[in-house]
C-alpha cells in the first residue's frame, strides 16, 4: 500500500487523542478496541499516528501545538528537564486542545500529499495538523512517522520505507 493510501484511512476520522512517549507524538484517530492496561479497561484509536519528525497543529492560521513544545516549560519559557515533561509547554498546548474540542471532536476532512513524506490533515474548524520529514536522504535509516493500527497484528506503514523502525 502506497502513502498516500494509508494517510488516506484518516479522513473522515474524529481526532481522538493527542499523546507522547519522550518526545515522540502520538495523535489518535477514531475509536480501535478495548483492551486491559494497568488493571484498567482502556479506549484504544483506530488509528496511531507517531511522529519524530516535526509536527504542528495550526488553528485559525496560528500554530496551538507543535514538536518544539516538549523542549520548554510552560510557566517559564525556560528549556524543560526531560524528567518534568508534564510542565512543558506540549501538556499545557494539549490540554488546550482538548479542552477546545470538548466532547465534539474535529474529524479528518481532507489529506494533502506533500514532497518527501510531508503531508496536512485538514480536519473540520478550521485546524489542520502539518507534518514535516525533515532528515536528510543521508539519514533515511531515521523512522520519521509512523501509521497502525494498535492492538491489532496489522502491518505498520514506517516512512519511510526501509528505515530501521520498519
Amino acid at each position: 500500500m502506497a502513502t498516500c493510501e494509508w494517510l488516506d484511512n484518516l479522513v473522515g476520522k474524529p481526532l481522538s487523542g493527542v499523546n507522547h512517549a519522550a518526545d515522540m507524538a502520538m495523535i489518535g484517530f477514531g475509536e480501535g478496541p478495548l483492551v486491559e492496561r494497568r488493571g484498567k479497561t482502556i479506549q484504544l484509536p483506530e488509528w496511531d499516528l507517531h511522529l519524530q519528525c516535526p509536527w504542528r497543529f495550526v488553528h485559525a492560521g496560528s500554530v496551538i501545538l507543535a514538536g518544539t513544545d516538549f523542549y520548554y516549560e510552560a510557566a517559564t519559557g525556560e528549556p524543560c528537564d526531560r524528567d518534568e515533561v508534564r510542565k512543558s509547554v506540549f501538556y499545557a498546548n494539549r490540554n488546550s486542545l482538548l479542552g477546545w474540542m470538548g466532547g465534539n471532536p474535529v474529524t479528518v476532512v481532507s489529506l494533502t500529499m506533500k514532497a518527501a513524506g510531508a503531508f496536512d490533515l485538514v480536519f473540520d474548524r478550521d485546524l489542520e495538523l502539518n507534518v514535516l520529514p525533515a532528515f536528510s536522504q543521508n539519514f533515511h535509516a531515521m523512522e520519521e512517522w509512523r501509521l497502525f493500527q494498535p492492538g491489532t497484528d496489522a502491518d505498520h506503514f514506517v516512512y519511510p520505507v526501509g528505515s530501521d523502525g520498519e
